[in-house]
Parts: structure tokens; sequence; C-alpha cells
């Protein structure tokens, strides 16, 4: 009778363990914390700078202010001035990361349904589950990147959009539809109006596709043409703002060529060994399952020779970096960082499939490992998983109550600012989880971020308590 338990125990283990089995257990694992987690969360810094300036001038004059005095980012700036995103009591805001998360799934779906046309629902959503997984636990800062509002905006949606303009693209490609070329002009403009890196990025991934395209064919596809000078006049606009002008003067390190690239190359070799091998590990279990059910028969926009892929995605990280060092003279912050780290990633996705395509025309089966293998493989991921993580560090700011003593004790600033004393003195924030807490307001009155606080709650100042 033991034995049998035993066998039935082992079996449960080994189902657990199949590919699939165990990428679905680990995304669960990932999704829980990242969206139980938004409940706490609470605007801070820029948030309430957009709101203010949104109330104040109203929606439209906001944006010409914006783009004259500060930046030329049309669309994140535009986003950023819906007023009722930072309404209290925050229950817009606290929903925002929810959405983007959403976003984010829907996007993979649409795209990965298009390249696997063969592959059942489950099969796909196994790779977006791997795809989320591995951009969640590595992406350099997720309060930048998913929680705070103006990181968020400025630099989730356009990896969102980047994704729907890679659908759209392909549809053009493949119907030479008007509805799809509007669509691919209209995600272009939103995604260039959203960051510089994320701008430079997709002129990029379309210049290219236009070249390949003209030299795979021997001719030239006006839609795509057409796409490049849409791209080229929405860069002109952002690059050329007043507001882009302005803000870099505050940059006096910047545009030292060989000082960007040289740096440039540090900062990818550092984020490259730190990146590639849970990716690696994670598409080496993926591909053991896959290769069963993969059919020789796949998209042909796989069908590309994999080396010239590799110098393709290759360039992705260098020239994120290299933006962030020309334009403002050091390394990119790291809510820029998390756009450099998706695109990569996207780009590492589609060239482990275009190898695997192209051996698997060679030979049939070529992706068999031992059992001690696999379990190497399994326990490798489960020490990297185990370490120092985005989705290890959400638990703990759940578990230890953390997140939940931050959004208290921002309840009760919050009660206090509506108070409408002329000058308030606030405590500082005790609790700070490194999930969702992006930055606190300053000793100083005069501090950027105190005025916009002081001035959303129509006080004269706010000051952060320094012998609290």
């Amino acid at each position: 009778m033991h034995y049998h338990a035993i066998q039935l125990i082992l079996s449960k283990v080994s189902k657990l363990f199949k590919s699939d089995n165990f990428i679905f257990s680990i995304g669960f694992l990932t999704f829980l914390p990242l969206v139980t987690i938004s409940i706490y969360n609470n605007p801070s810094a820029d948030d309430f700078c957009f709101n203010i300036k949104s109330n104040d001038l109203g929606f439209w004059n906001a944006q010409i202010s914006w783009y004259q005095t500060w930046t030329g980012r049309y669309t994140s700036s535009a986003l950023l001035s819906i007023e009722q995103l930072v309404s209290e009591p925050f229950y817009a805001y606290k929903f925002v990361p929810i959405v983007l998360i959403l976003g984010l799934f829907f996007s993979l779906y649409t795209l990965l349904s298009l390249l696997f046309i063969n592959l059942k629902k489950r099969d796909i959503l196994v790779l977006i589950t791997l795809i989320l997984i591995l951009y969640f636990f590595q992406m350099p800062s997720i309060s930048q990147g998913v929680y705070w509002l103006a990181g968020s905006i400025t630099y989730q949606v356009p990896n969102i959009l980047s994704i729907f303009l890679m659908c759209f693209l392909i549809k053009l490609l493949q119907v030479k539809n008007l509805i799809y070329l509007l669509l691919s002009i209209l995600c272009s403009f939103l995604i260039i109006g959203s960051n510089e890196v994320s701008m430079l990025l997709i002129d990029y991934f379309i210049f290219t596709v236009f070249i390949y395209n003209s030299i795979h064919h021997k001719k030239i596809n006006y839609s795509l043409l057409l796409l490049v000078l849409c791209i080229t006049a929405f860069s002109i606009l952002v690059v050329k703002s007043p507001g882009n002008t302005l803000r870099a003067s505050y940059f006096p390190n910047k545009n030292q060529l060989i000082y960007s690239l040289f740096k440039s190359l540090v900062g990818l070799k550092s984020y490259i060994g730190i990146w590639l091998p849970l990716i690696i590990l994670f598409i080496l279990i993926y591909f053991n399952d896959f290769r069963r059910k993969a059919n020789i028969i796949t998209s042909q926009f796989f069908n590309i020779n994999p080396f010239i892929a590799v110098l393709f995605v290759a360039i992705i990280p260098f020239l994120g970096f290299f933006t962030g060092y020309w334009s403002v003279g050091r390394i990119p912050p790291e809510r820029t960082i998390n756009v450099i780290y998706f695109m990569f990633l996207i780009g590492l996705i589609y060239i482990s499939f275009g190898f695997f395509y192209y051996l698997k025309q060679k030979k049939s089966d070529f992706i068999i490992y031992t059992k001690s293998v696999k379990f190497l493989i399994y326990t490798l991921i489960f020490i990297l998983l185990g370490q120092n993580n985005n989705i290890r560090v959400a638990y703990s700011d759940l578990i230890s109550g953390a997140a939940d003593r931050y959004n208290l004790e921002l309840n009760d600033r919050y009660s206090n600012l509506k108070h409408k004393e002329a000058t308030l003195t606030l405590p500082p924030l005790k609790n700070k989880p490194k999930t969702i807490f992006f930055e606190d307001i300053s000793e100083d009155p005069n501090n950027w971020s105190n005025q916009c606080i002081s001035r959303y709650w129509g006080l004269n100042s706010v000051i952060k308590d320094k012998d609290y």
C-alpha cells in the first residue's frame, strides 16, 4: 500500500515538472503577488505634477506647456495629464498596474497567435507565461516599471504598443490592407511620443524591416516606405521639441561619443550577464516539451537566417544603453533599462525559435535531455528563482506587512494634508516596500516634488520633518 502511495506521489510530482505545468505553476506564483500588492499602491513625485498642471491650465494647454518647457514626450504627457488617474481615494491609480499586466498579456497573445497559427491556445498561453515570468522576475525596477504611474505610463505602455505594432506589421506584410498601415502609423506615433529609448528602438526595428524586405524581395514596399517617412517625422517632432532642448541643458556631460560607446559596452556586458542564465534555462525547459508539438511548417517570419537575427537582436541593448549615455552622460535610469530588457527578451525568444526551426529542418528530433540533465536544469532554475528578485521581494513586502503599513502611513498623511494648513510638516515614511515605493517628499520645501504635493492639496508648502 505504501508502495502505491509513493508511486502516486511520484506520478503527481512528475506531472508537475512537465514543462508546461511547471511554467504555469511558476507563472501563477509570479502574478499572484504582483496583482495583490496593487491594492497598496499610491501616487508620488511626478504623478502629482502632471495632475496639477492639467488642472491649472486645462488638458490641451498643459500639453503645449510640457512640449515647450520640459519634454517632447507627447504621448506620456497626455496620458499622465488625465486627472482621474491621480484622484483621491486613488482607486484608479491602484488599478492601473493590473490593466498594464493584462495589456501586456493580451498584446503577446495577439502576436503569438499570428506567429504560431498551428499551436493550440494552451501552448500559446505557456509561451506567454514563460515570457512574463522572465520579464517580471528580472526587470531592473518593478516599482518604476509597473506601479509608479509616471514610470509605467512612460515606459510600460510603449512596450505594449510595440507588441501590437509588430502584429499590425505582420498583417500589413501579409495582406497589404490600408487599415493595417494606418494602425502601424498610429502605434508608431504613440510609441515614439512615449520616451526616447522606445523611439530609437522602434525606429531601428522598422528601418531594419524595411531594408530587409527591400533586399529580400528586390523591390520597395511603399507601405513600409511611408511608415519609415512617418516615424522619421515623429522622431524629429520629439527630438526637436523646445522642451527637450531646454531639458538637455541640465546635462553638461551629454554627447560624448567615445565615452558613450565605451560605457554602453560595459553596461551591456554587466546586464546581459545578469539576464541570460535564467532566460537560457527556461528556454531549454520550454523547448524540451515544445519539440514534440512543433510543426515543421511554421510562420514565414521565422524563415530568416538565425545568424542575421542574432546580429539584429544584439544591437538592441547596445542602442538602448547608448541612448542614455549619449543624451544625459550617465547610465540610463532603471525604468529605461526595463524597456531595453523587454525588447531584448522578445528578441531572444525570436532568435530561439529561429534556431529551433532552422535545426529542425536538418534534424527532426535534436533536443533530447536525459533525466539527470533535466534535474540539473530544474535545480539551477530553483536556485536562481530563490535569489533576490522582484517576485521574492513582492512576497516579502506582502507577508511582512510592509505594503499594508506603507498604505496606512500614506492614508494618515492624506488625512493631515486635508487640514489645509498653510505650511505642513510631515513625518517621513517608515515603511518603504521596494515593489511599490518610489520616492518620498524632501526636507526642502522648495523641492519640486514637495511643491507639486502641496499644490495638489492646496497648501503653501509641505516639508518632511528631518528631526522625526
